[in-house]
Order: structure tokens, then C-alpha cells, then sequence
């Protein structure tokens, strides 16, 4: 059976379960459908697919590495997950500027870096996450966004300036609520 390539550990899995507890808690406070889309990048065994799966009822795995998603397939003939799967060979960032689908929840796990600046000043990450936001806004979908990220041993004073920055920036939209899980 294939597995993933970064190592799973507890810290991950107990993170996982309290995402499950907020993913079903938000989803009775907004009303939001029984079951919810799913876009993300899932890794090969699917680890916060099979957490969150009574929330969800359909996956769109998105996955650049055409080797890893080779992995997917296999693995998720063997999990029988019973929810419909669709996968997408792209970078992921690119997929969230170019696809024009909503979904409910959304599942972002920025390895490289969340806030590293490109040649431009801008972070693709943050400003794919903008363009996820308009999206969502502009045809008044409610969501849920995960977004896990690693801090590496530089930035770390840009990464807490960024997640002190998120409460403010987001207190000029209706609707909005917030919530770390750190």
C-alpha cells in the first residue's frame, strides 16, 4: 500500500480530530449542508479524509506530482472511502486561481512556506488564498479553510506578524468567524 511521504505523527492525528470537532460543531451553527465539498491536498493515504469523512461527501484531491497521484488512486481503491473522488494534477495554488467551483471546505497544507515572498513582494500562497476568499464571497458560499503550514527555523517573526494580521484583516468582513486551532 503506498504511503505518505512526510511522517505522520500524534501531534497531526490529534490535530486532525480537533478539526473534525470544529468541522461538524460550524457546520450545525451555519446550517451548513450535511455533508460537505472537500478540496485540498489530501496526501496519499488520506488521512483527514478518513477523520473527517462522516462531514464530507465528495473529495476534489488536488496534487502536482503526477507520481503521488498515481499513489492516490491505488490508495483510495483500497480505503473504499465511499465518496466520490476527483483528482487533479496541478499545483494547487494555481488550481485555486484557475477553477471556478466553491467548495465547503477546503484543506491547504503549505509545506514550503505560507508568506515567502516571491521576486514581487507577494506571497502566491496568501494571495491564492485572497483570490479563494473572493471567489467564496462573490457568490455568498460559506466555507471552512484549514490552512496548516511548518515554520521553518527563519520568518518566524513574519509568520506570528502574519497570523496576529489575520483577525484584523478579516474584521472588515460580515459573516466571519475566526478561530486557530494552535
Amino acid at each position: 500500500m503506498p504511503k505518505n511521504r512526510f511522517p505522520d505523527g500524534l501531534p497531526k492525528r490529534e490535530l486532525r480530530r480537533r478539526v473534525a470537532r470544529r468541522i461538524s460543531a460550524f457546520r450545525e451553527a451555519k446550517n451548513l449542508p450535511l455533508r460537505l465539498s472537500y478540496c485540498g491536498m489530501p496526501s496519499v493515504e488520506f488521512l483527514d479524509v478518513q477523520v473527517w469523512q462522516d462531514s464530507l461527501r465528495s473529495v476534489c484531491a488536488v496534487e502536482i506530482d503526477s507520481e503521488i497521484l498515481s499513489d492516490m488512486r491505488i490508495q483510495r481503491d483500497s480505503l473504499a472511502l465511499g465518496l466520490p473522488i476527483h483528482f487533479v494534477n496541478a499545483d494547487v495554488l494555481e488550481f485555486l486561481y484557475s477553477t471556478n467551483d466553491c467548495y465547503d471546505l477546503y484543506n491547504l497544507d503549505f509545506f514550503g512556506g505560507l508568506i515567502n515572498p516571491t521576486s514581487t513582494g507577494k506571497s502566491r500562497c496568501v494571495e491564492a488564498i485572497r483570490n479563494l476568499i473572493h471567489r467564496q464571497s462573490t457568490r455568498s458560499h460559506s466555507f471552512i479553510l484549514v490552512v496548516t503550514f511548518n515554520v521553518r527555523d527563519r520568518g518566524v517573526a513574519e509568520y506570528l506578524a502574519f497570523i496576529d494580521d489575520v483577525p484584523k484583516v478579516l474584521a472588515g468582513w460580515q459573516n466571519i468567524h475566526y478561530r486557530t486551532l494552535f
